[in-house]
């Protein structure tokens, strides 16, 4: 079995594919431990991500005219 951390939080039962509410903007981390049969429990293996809700800012530079107005 496998238990789950999000964001520092108490490790609890997780499955695979693992579920995950909508996180909140920033910095994420999951960690996960396998648990055996005689609940020995694995070392952590984590993974981060950024979340960012943000939408892109465009900003165009000098736009140069097309090859086909040399023609």
């Amino acid at each position: 079995r496998f238990e789950c951390s999000f964001n520092g939080g108490a490790f609890a039962a997780c499955s695979s594919p693992a579920g995950l509410s909508a996180p909140g903007e920033g910095l994420q981390t999951i960690a996960i431990v396998a648990i055996d049969l005689a609940g020995n429990r694995s070392a952590p293996v984590q993974a981060q991500w950024v979340t960012d809700f943000s939408a892109p800012a465009l900003a165009f530079g000098q736009i140069l005219p097309s090859a086909a107005s040399y023609i």
